[in-house]
């Protein structure tokens, strides 16, 4: 935790800052959010497909038969993390080629639906009653499905394997498939992703096992090609890209241990990811308590923390009770211009700007667009709209200081446009306590 005494008020990190001096005479008398976009190498899934895994899945059992791995799963960690604080996740699957499992039991064959080491955890079981024969199929020893027939032909694929083969079952005790193997990971599938997941609506974007630089930029620019040319405000979480310097990226590069697992700094990204995600828009995360934390893996002495704020990186440290914090809740923006100040730099700021926006956005293509004439009478109800969000905004202590003068809406140069012109005032939470105690 920062803090000590102050000459003026110009500190960097969050803290008490306290000075003690003699007494001296007297002086002069809306948002809804959780939703994440994440590319990751995966065990199990299809490919150049985008899955909704949402949190519930971990808690009832669905994500085994969506990634392929139980919420206990040492692997499974990244989506623990990154469903921690928000809803969902569109994952989409990095790697490709990979060789699906098989195994073979007289004239069956059944074939892992997707390619992947979890493949290797199938078993196929054939039992047989009278002439009937009962094929259960088995992923980590709990039975996923049961059918019967007498033939292979009789046999349908289910949601872990498909089967193929011609003439007559034959009981067998227990058949392992074998042979699974993840793919490889190449940058276009990095660009598949961002295709992919277009048409989605997010809040941010994780790509937690990135470590190519070109890639990163690649990412970069997609997400200000959404945020500035297609009006859709989202932000991407990076490992260790704070040379960015945009507001739409989130650099982070350190993790934390619990009592009960290590969160490398891959895993630390998808839980920033999910944190910004589903935090409110007057919501801010510095000082933020990470869930269960007790460590900081790659810890920093205060003049460090110093510097790596200045260069846009979004930290870890301890505070003074021993909680591990999110320093501050910032992106990469570090150059600053008159239309860019340095209020864009915090998330909680850019949360409720990016929120005013995407809600304009909605209600315009859902409710006026072909809809409402665009007359006097017509403008002023798009007023009245925007005006009840607003003040929506207000009594949540997202914005400050609102009055329906803040909004004009005129006619635009075309006939059919209209042109909003808004003076917002985004709160902020307190960071910096400066305090002067005077001793009588």
């Amino acid at each position: 935790m920062a803090g000590g005494i102050f000459l003026a008020e110009n500190k960097v990190r969050p803290g008490a800052y306290i000075n003690f001096k003699a007494a001296q005479g007297p002086a002069a008398v809306a948002g809804t959010r959780g939703v994440v976009a994440m590319a990751v190498p995966m065990t199990w899934g299809p490919q150049d497909t985008v899955i909704a895994l949402e949190s519930t899945d971990l808690m009832d059992g669905k994500c085994i038969q969506k990634i392929g791995l139980p919420v206990t799963d040492e692997n499974a960690q990244v989506y623990r993390q990154v469903l921690q604080h928000s809803f969902k996740a569109f994952v989409y699957r990095l790697d490709a080629n990979g060789k699906k499992a098989r195994a073979t039991a007289g004239a069956l064959t059944a074939i892992a639906k997707y390619s992947g080491t979890a493949g290797n955890d199938l078993a196929v079981k054939v039992s047989q009653k009278d002439d009937v024969f009962t094929v259960q199929t088995y992923y980590r020893q709990s039975l996923v499905d049961s059918q019967s027939g007498r033939t292979a032909a009789d046999l349908q694929p289910n949601d872990w394997v498909d089967f193929t083969g011609s003439g007559n079952l034959t009981a067998t005790a227990g058949t392992m498939l074998t042979g699974g193997e993840n793919g490889t990971v190449a940058e276009e599938q990095y660009a598949a992703f961002t295709q992919k997941i277009r048409p989605y609506a997010f809040h941010t974007i994780c790509l937690p096992t990135v470590i190519n630089d070109t890639v990163k930029g690649t990412v970069m620019d997609y997400v200000r090609e959404l945020r500035e040319s297609k009006g859709k405000k989202v932000q991407a979480v990076l490992p260790e890209y704070s040379q960015a310097d945009y507001e739409g990226i989130i650099s982070v590069s350190q993790g934390y241990r619990t009592a009960s697992e290590e969160v490398g700094v891959a895993g630390t990204v998808a839980y920033i990811a999910g944190l910004t995600a589903g935090s409110a828009v007057n919501q801010s995360n510095t000082y933020h308590v990470i869930d269960n934390a007790v460590e900081v893996i790659g810890e920093l002495q205060d003049e460090q923390i110093e510097q790596g704020l200045t260069q846009g990186k979004l930290l870890l440290s301890v505070r003074q009770d021993g909680a591990v914090v999110i320093e501050k809740d910032i992106n990469t923006l570090t150059t600053y211009t008159e239309d860019r100040s340095a209020v864009y730099s915090k998330n909680r700021v850019l949360r409720c700007l990016d929120d005013i926006a995407n809600h304009t956005r909605g209600i315009f293509e859902a409710r006026y667009i072909g809809k409402v004439d665009n007359t006097e009478n017509g403008r002023n109800v798009l007023k009245a709209d925007l005006t009840g969000y607003l003040n929506e905004l207000q009594n949540m202590g997202a914005i400050t200081d609102f009055s329906t003068e803040d909004i004009q809406i005129q006619p635009g140069a075309d006939v059919e446009s209209v042109v909003v012109n808004l003076l917002v005032r985004p709160a902020d939470a307190m960071e910096k306590l400066y305090m002067t105690v005077v001793a009588g």
